[in-house]
C-alpha cells in the first residue's frame, strides 16, 4: 500500500536533490487542460483520442493509450509517417505547462529525463526565465547516438528526451512494437544511451518518478534497461502512481523489491507544491526575521553596491518598481561619502532585507564587512540576505553565500544575459516569491 510521506522521506528526498544525487524522471501522464469543457488529461492521451477517431471503434480497446492506438493505426493504415506529421502539428500548439511542472522548476534538478514527446518542462523553465539545455535520443537514427554536451557539474538544468521529441518526429517512440525495440536497442552497444547520461544513472542515489502508470508493462522493461544489474547498486527511489488507477499490492511489492521504489499516496499537484515549499523553506535563512518594520511605504530594504556600480543600483531600483504593491520596497542605502561602518550599523536596525549587487568591485569593497558584520546578523536570523549577481566574478568566494537565495537562480550574472530585461524580470519574479515565503 502506498505510503504517506514521512518527515524522514521528505528529508531524504530534499537532501538527495541538494547533493545532486537525484534524477527527475517525468512520465507522459501529467494532466494538461484540454482547452474545452473536458477535464484535464495528459497530452499523450488527448492526441491518442484524436488519432483514434480516424480508426474503426471496434479495433480500439483504449482510445487514450497512444502506443496501442498507434499500433492499430500502423496495422490498419500502414502509415506511421502520417501519424508523425499529426503528432508534430498537435504538440506544436500553444499548450501551457501544468502547475506541477512549474513547481518542479524551483528545485535544482540538474538532469531531467523526459519520457513524453512534449516540451512542457522546457516551457515551464522558459516561463520562469531559467536557462536550460535539452537533447534527445533519436530512435530513427542508426548507429551510435550523438553524445550531448552534458556536464554533471554544470548547474544549468539538462533535459534529455528519452523517447524522442515532437520537434524531430522521426525520433519519437510511438507504437508498442517500437517500445520493445527501443528497450532492446538501448542495451545494445551501438545504440546505447550516451555515456554522459549513463554515467549519471550509475552514480545517482535517487530517482524521482512522476507521471507514470506503473501498471503499464513497458515501464518494467525501461527500468530494467536503466538500472544497473547489481542489485546492491540500485538506488532507493520515490514515485507516485499517476491517474485514477490504483497500483495493486502485487505490483507495488514487485517494484519495491526489484527496483527499490517507494510509492507515495499523494497526487502530483499536491506533492510538487509541498516539495517546492519545503525546498524554499530549507534554503531560506533558518531564523528569518519577522517583517516588523514594514511601513506604508513598503519593506525596508538595504541595497548594497560598490561605489562604482551606481548604474546597477539605478537599474535594480527601476525594475523593482514593477513588483506587486504588497512587495513594495523602501530602499535605505550606503551612499557616497558616508562612514560605511557607522551607516551600516544604523541601517541594520531598520532593514529586514539586504540585497547586495555582487560584482568584482563589490567583493573588493565589502568583503571584510560581509564577513565581520553581515554574516553574524544573517546567522542570528536578524536579516535576510538576497545576493544578486550582476557581473562575472568569483562571487562564491564570499563566505556562506551558497546558503542564501542567490539571484538569478541559474547563477548566471545579469551582465552575461543576452536579453537583460528578461534577466531582471526573472530576478523580480523570484524576489517576489522569496518575499511571499518570509
Amino acid at each position: 500500500m502506498a505510503k504517506q510521506i514521512s518527515e524522514e522521506y521528505w528529508s531524504d528526498l530534499l537532501t538527495s536533490i541538494s547533493l545532486n544525487e537525484c534524477i527527475l524522471i517525468l512520465g507522459p501522464n501529467i494532466s494538461v487542460p484540454s482547452g474545452d469543457d473536458t477535464p484535464p488529461e495528459p497530452l499523450i492521451s488527448q492526441f491518442a483520442r484524436q488519432l483514434a477517431q480516424l480508426l474503426p471503434p471496434e479495433k480500439i480497446n483504449d482510445p487514450a493509450n497512444l502506443s496501442h492506438v498507434t499500433e492499430v493505426f500502423n496495422r490498419e493504415k500502414s502509415s506511421l509517417t502520417r501519424v508523425k506529421g499529426m503528432l508534430q502539428t498537435f504538440y506544436s500548439r500553444d499548450h501551457l505547462p501544468p502547475l506541477a511542472l512549474e513547481h518542479l522548476t524551483h528545485l535544482p534538478f540538474r538532469l531531467i529525463i523526459n519520457t513524453a514527446p512534449d516540451d512542457l518542462i522546457c516551457k515551464a523553465y522558459l516561463k520562469r526565465h531559467i536557462n536550460f539545455h535539452a537533447h534527445l535520443y533519436n530512435f530513427d537514427q542508426s548507429g551510435t547516438q550523438e553524445e550531448p554536451n552534458y556536464d554533471s557539474q554544470d548547474e544549468t538544468p539538462f533535459i534529455y528526451n528519452l523517447f524522442g521529441s515532437y520537434t524531430l518526429p522521426g525520433s519519437v517512440v510511438l507504437t508498442e512494437s517500437q517500445q520493445v525495440e527501443f528497450v532492446e536497442q538501448i542495451i545494445q552497444k551501438e545504440h546505447k544511451i550516451p555515456n554522459s547520461i549513463q554515467a549519471v544513472f550509475r552514480q545517482s542515489r535517487n530517482y524521482l518518478f512522476l507521471g507514470f502508470d506503473f501498471s503499464d508493462w513497458y515501464i518494467r522493461l525501461l527500468l530494467s534497461a536503466l538500472n544497473p544489474k547489481e542489485e546492491i547498486k540500485i538506488p532507493t527511489s520515490f514515485a507516485m502512481q499517476s491517474g485514477s488507477a490504483v497500483l495493486s499490492p502485487t505490483e507495488e511489492a514487485f517494484f519495491g523489491q526489484r527496483f527499490k521504489l517507494n510509492f507515495f499516496a499523494e497526487d502530483i499537484d499536491t506533492f510538487t507544491a509541498e516539495l517546492k515549499q519545503r525546498w524554499v523553506q530549507k534554503n531560506s535563512p533558518a531564523q528569518a526575521p519577522t517583517l516588523q518594520n514594514k511601513t506604508e511605504n513598503g519593506l525596508n530594504v538595504m541595497l548594497l553596491y560598490a561605489d562604482k556600480n551606481i548604474e546597477w543600483q539605478n537599474t535594480f531600483i527601476e525594475n523593482a518598481g514593477a513588483l506587486p504593491r504588497k512587495h513594495r520596497l523602501q530602499f535605505a542605502e550606503v551612499g557616497l561619502g558616508d562612514d560605511i561602518a557607522d551607516k551600516m550599523r544604523e541601517l541594520m536596525q531598520t532593514s529586514e532585507i539586504i540585497i547586495p549587487l555582487v560584482t568584482a568591485a563589490f567583493l573588493n569593497q565589502y568583503y571584510d564587512i560581509w564577513e565581520q558584520q553581515l554574516l553574524p546578523l544573517y546567522k542570528e536570523g536578524k536579516v535576510v540576505i538576497v545576493p544578486v549577481l550582476t557581473e562575472d566574478t568569483l562571487w562564491d568566494s564570499l563566505p556562506e553565500i551558497e546558503t542564501m537565495p542567490i539571484l538569478p537562480r541559474t547563477k548566471k550574472p545579469v551582465g552575461s544575459w543576452e536579453n537583460k530585461p528578461e534577466a531582471w524580470q526573472h530576478i523580480m519574479t523570484e524576489l517576489a516569491t522569496i518575499l511571499d515565503n518570509l
